[in-house]
C-alpha cells in the first residue's frame, strides 16, 4: 500500500460542510484506509471520515497539531483499480516539468508535494493536465517553508505553518497559533536589498513607537509584534537568503484585503474612511507618516472593520520620505512628488483622498483618474472631480475635510 500525507491546513478544501474529512480524491479504497495508524475511521459508502476532523484530532488522534505543516496526517490504503500509484504520479509530474526544462526537480520539493498536496499531485498525473499548471504547483511547493523551518516555528513560537500567503510572496507565511487557535501571518524581514533593509527598519520602528503589540480593540491599526524565526536551508533558498535567524512581524490573518473586494456601497466606504482617519490620527499623534495609504494596505476582519496595514514605508515627521506607494497599475498613487520630500501629514491625507476616489469608482478604468499622463500618475483635477460627484452627504463632507488637510483646497 502507498502512503500519502495531508497537511489539512494547506489543503482545507477536503473538509466537508459537516466538518468531516473527504478522502475520495485520494483514490484509495475506503475500507483499507489507515489514518495515523488508526483503522476504521472512513465510511466505505461516502469515503468521508465517520467523525469530524476536529473530533479526530481531539478524541482519536489526541494531537492538536495533526494535519498541520509540521505534522501532516499519514494516510495509507490500497489504490482504487485504475488509479495511478504515488510513483506513477511523480513520474507524470516530472514529465510535465521536463517540458519547462526542469529535468532534475528539487527532491525535497517533490517529497513535500506528495506530503502536503496529494490531491493536486493526482490532478497533475492526469494526461490532460497542463504542464504550465504543474510548473506553477512546483513553484508553490518551492516557496513552502522547509520541514525544519516549520518544526522550528512549532518549537520556538508555538505556530503551525500552513504555507506562503502567495507563491510570489514567500516572505509572507501563514500559520495557526497553537495557543489561541487563531490564523496568523508572519512577515519575514530578511535584510537583502537596501530597500528591504529600509522597510524592515520602518516596520520595527512603527511597532515600537506605536505599541502595535498592545493595541486596543478599537484601534484601526494592525495588532502585530516582532518575533525571531529560524529559517532552514530549504526555505532560505526560496527566499534567496542564507539560513539563520531573522526578524519577522507576527500579525493576525485578516478575512480580506480592500483591493480584492468588488464595488462597495457608499455607507461601507464611509464607515471604512472613518476608521482610516482614526488610524492616521493615531500614527500622526506618534509623529509618524504612513506614506503608503492605498487599497492594498487596507485589510478587513471578519466583522468587516477596516484596518490600515503595512508599515514598511513609515517615516518620522520632518525626515525625508524614502519609500512611497507606486503600484496598482499606476506609476504613482499620489498626484505630485513624494519621494525625498519632507514627511508631513498632508501626504497621508492626500493618499487617503485618492484611495476613496478609487474605491468610489472601482468599476471604472484607472485612466479616469490618470488621464493620458505618461508614465501613469493620478491627476489631482480628476481625483477632485470624482470626489465632488459623491452623493452620500456624510462621506462627501468627510472627504472635503481630508482634501483640506491635504492642502488641496
Amino acid at each position: 500500500m502507498d502512503e500519502v500525507f495531508i497537511n489539512q491546513e494547506a489543503d482545507p478544501h477536503v473538509i466537508e460542510a459537516d466538518g468531516t474529512l473527504d478522502i475520495a480524491a485520494l483514490q484509495l479504497q475506503p475500507a483499507t484506509v489507515v489514518i495515523n495508524g488508526k483503522k476504521g475511521l472512513v465510511d466505505v459508502q461516502t469515503s468521508k471520515t465517520k467523525r469530524t476532523f476536529a473530533q479526530l484530532r481531539e478524541k482519536v488522534l489526541r494531537d492538536a497539531t495533526a494535519g498541520s505543516m509540521a505534522n501532516p496526517l499519514r494516510i495509507s490504503g490500497a489504490w482504487l483499480a485504475g488509479s495511478p500509484s504515488a510513483s506513477d504520479q511523480v513520474a507524470a509530474f516530472k514529465a510535465k516539468l521536463a517540458l519547462h526544462s526542469i529535468n532534475r526537480p528539487n527532491a525535497d520539493a517533490i517529497s513535500r508535494l506528495l506530503r502536503h498536496f496529494p490531491q493536486q499531485m493526482l490532478m497533475m498525473a492526469q494526461p490532460g493536465a497542463s504542464p504550465d499548471d504543474a510548473m506553477l504547483l512546483y513553484k508553490q511547493v518551492l516557496a513552502q517553508p522547509g520541514t525544519q523551518t516549520a518544526l522550528n516555528m512549532v518549537a520556538d513560537l508555538q505556530i503551525a505553518v500552513i504555507g506562503p500567503w502567495l507563491p510570489s510572496h514567500p516572505q509572507l507565511v501563514t500559520g495557526v497559533d497553537l495557543r489561541s487557535k487563531c490564523l496568523l501571518v508572519l512577515k519575514l524581514l530578511p535584510p537583502c536589498s537596501d530597500q528591504q533593509k529600509l522597510a524592515a527598519q520602518s516596520e520595527r520602528h512603527a511597532i515600537n513607537t506605536l505599541g502595535l503589540d498592545s493595541l486596543s480593540q478599537q484601534s484601526a491599526l494592525v495588532n502585530c509584534c516582532l518575533v525571531k524565526v529560524c529559517i532552514s536551508i530549504q526555505h532560505a533558498a526560496a527566499l534567496e537568503i542564507g539560513e539563520g535567524q531573522y526578524d519577522a512581524v507576527k500579525m493576525p490573518r485578516f478575512a480580506a484585503g480592500l483591493s480584492q473586494l468588488p464595488q462597495l456601497s457608499d455607507d461601507i466606504i464611509y464607515e471604512g474612511a472613518l476608521r482610516l482617519e482614526s488610524a492616521l490620527q493615531e500614527m500622526h499623534a506618534a509623529n509618524l507618516l504612513h506614506a503608503d495609504v492605498k487599497s492594498d494596505n487596507v485589510v478587513l476582519n471578519t466583522a468587516d472593520k477596516w484596518h490600515l496595514a503595512d508599515y514598511g514605508a513609515c517615516v518620522e515627521f520632518g525626515q525625508p520620505i524614502k519609500s512611497c506607494t507606486e503600484d496598482i497599475g499606476l506609476q504613482a498613487w499620489y498626484p505630485g512628488a513624494m519621494q525625498n520630500q519632507t514627511a508631513i501629514a498632508k501626504y497621508d491625507w492626500g493618499l487617503l483622498v485618492v484611495l476613496i476616489a478609487v474605491e468610489m469608482g472601482k468599476q471604472q478604468p484607472l485612466t479616469e483618474l490618470t488621464g493620458e499622463s505618461a508614465p501613469a500618475r493620478v491627476q489631482l483635477p480628476l481625483v477632485l472631480a470624482r470626489c465632488r460627484a459623491i452623493v452620500h452627504r456624510d462621506l462627501k463632507q468627510l472627504v472635503e475635510q481630508f482634501i483640506h488637510k491635504a492642502g488641496w483646497l
